[in-house]
């Protein structure tokens, strides 16, 4: 049996018991153990699985009803289904409800102790997401800042568990493939969270670099990252820096201004019951200009990257807390970058063609910026109802789920700016949907004049609005348009 079988076959086995998110940070335990890389110590973060079992069985005891809740939806689904009806809507809202009240009025009791009173916790989703196949990113809930007490604990449970049946995560599972009639499958991940104490910390030695990288054995690591916890990356939620490092260790990195960071926080709510959450914390001034990461820094974490992508023979998305002030680069995880099940093939315009309508005063070239690459794939618009347009990447998920006719997008612009490694970015690079930045009025004012068709070019990262002189014989497949990467070391600031 070779290495790389063998450990996907431990993976494999731990998945059937815990999911895969624990499966994978219990292989990256051993791969960690004792690792440097110029003398930062790589760990995984203290961290408890829990099995599927101990949560049904939970389930069964004080809220039985939740497996007939359930059976209505399956019932109501089919193969074909891809969607689902206001009824099985109605359904599941009901069953998240029932399974929050379950975890808040009857505690379920997890041995901690491996964690110490004065931790604050994640809770996290740890199902059938984060394969190749099925990414699912972002469809699950994971809480941060959980106080280490029986009922904050099984609250939060509860509300992780409830999240599976949530509308968000049964779309992206329906749409990649995966079917929701099989039995549910409900394991939990405890994990002891790295970062800012309540409300932040006041030194700026303190404050950790939270990120995503995606990595491969060879060619270039990219690497988003700002200060604070990593929601801010994941769920795009503010400005971020960016690395992008070669395998010969050149660094191209584009730092920006960086106005918030992510820190978590305790509140009153409405029923006087203190309520922990993530909020936006304004950086001070040197905070904001300051890349998130020194390059040399960007460099060993990349070769850690490359060594975990080696390790599991395959790209992957990474999340990470780098804690500078010990030298420290936390692994929370790991999963394989998600794949279009059918096949794309790189696609863009003749590169001798591109010379000459640039030249063209009847040909529209609009500059993009690419968010989500997709496969790197030609896209053909005949419809202005083909592209979709929103203000923001996490709106534009939302609404492609939402949409009855989502099959006909094939393209998607935003006004803000995202990180290529959000989830957001992960589930359309998963579905073969490219995701550009750029100014949408100026794009729709364009594509309403009459008799206009044009191409959305991933490769040349631009909008070409053309009349006839573009066919198909006008496209080339395979990768054309070299990287930007510069040959030596270089960082373009933003930030000023």
């Amino acid at each position: 049996m070779k290495s790389s079988d063998s450990i996907y076959l431990r993976i494999e086995n731990n998945a059937k018991l815990y999911g895969n998110k624990s499966a994978n940070l219990l292989e990256l335990n051993e791969i960690c153990k004792d690792t440097k890389e110029n003398n930062i110590q790589v760990t995984v973060p203290l961290f408890l699985p829990i099995h599927d079992d101990i949560i049904k069985n939970h389930l069964d005891k004080y809220a039985n009803e939740w497996r007939s809740v359930w059976k209505i939806v399956v019932e109501k689904q089919n193969n074909e289904n891809h969607t689902l009806d206001t009824d099985s809507k109605n359904h599941l809202k009901n069953l998240r409800n029932l399974i929050k009240d379950c975890f808040n009025k009857y505690p379920i009791q997890i041995d901690t102790l491996k964690f110490s009173n004065d931790d604050l916790l994640m809770v996290r989703s740890t199902g059938f997401e984060d394969t190749v196949d099925v990414a699912n990113p972002g469809g699950n809930k994971s809480l941060a800042a959980i106080k280490n007490t029986e009922k904050d604990i099984s609250t939060a449970i509860g509300k992780v568990i409830a999240s599976y049946f949530s509308e968000k995560s049964l779309m992206q599972r329906l749409l990649s493939g995966d079917s929701i009639q099989k039995d549910p499958f409900m394991p939990v991940l405890i994990q002891k969270m790295i970062g800012e104490k309540l409300e932040g910390e006041e030194k700026l030695e303190n404050i950790v670099a939270s990120g995503v990288m995606y990595a491969k054995e060879e060619g270039m690591t990219r690497i988003d990252v700002a200060p604070g916890h990593g929601e801010l990356i994941v769920n795009s939620k503010a400005p971020f820096d960016t690395f992008e490092v070669s395998e010969y260790d050149i660094v191209h990195a584009e730092i920006h201004k960086k106005p918030y960071r992510v820190i978590p926080t305790e509140i009153i709510d409405e029923k006087d019951h203190p309520k922990r959450k993530l909020i936006l914390k304004n950086n001070p001034e040197n905070l904001q200009k300051k890349p998130a990461l020194p390059s040399n820094i960007a460099i060993c974490i990349s070769h850690i990257g490359r060594e975990i992508a080696k390790h599991y023979g395959m790209p992957m998305d990474i999340e990470f807390i780098y804690e500078a002030n010990k030298n420290v680069l936390n692994i929370v995880q790991a999963r394989p970058i998600p794949a279009k099940k059918e096949k794309i093939t790189a696609s863009t315009i003749d590169p001798d063609i591109w010379r000459t309508i640039k030249k063209d005063p009847e040909v529209k070239i609009i500059k993009l910026e690419v968010i989500a690459s997709a496969g790197n794939a030609v896209k053909w618009i005949s419809e202005f109802k083909q592209v979709l347009f929103t203000d923001t990447i996490s709106i534009a998920l939302r609404n492609y789920l939402d949409n009855e006719e989502s099959k006909k997008i094939l393209g998607v612009i935003v006004n803000e700016s995202a990180p290529s490694t959000s989830h957001e970015a992960a589930q359309f690079n998963a579905m073969g949907i490219p995701v550009f930045k750029s100014e949408i009025f100026k794009i729709k004012n364009f594509l309403n004049e009459k008799n206009v068709r044009c191409i959305l070019d991933v490769q040349h990262q631009s909008m070409v609005i053309y009349k006839s002189q573009l066919n198909e014989q006008s496209i080339v497949p395979g990768l054309y348009v070299s990287s930007k990467i510069p040959k030596k070391n270089i960082i373009k600031n933003r930030a000023s």
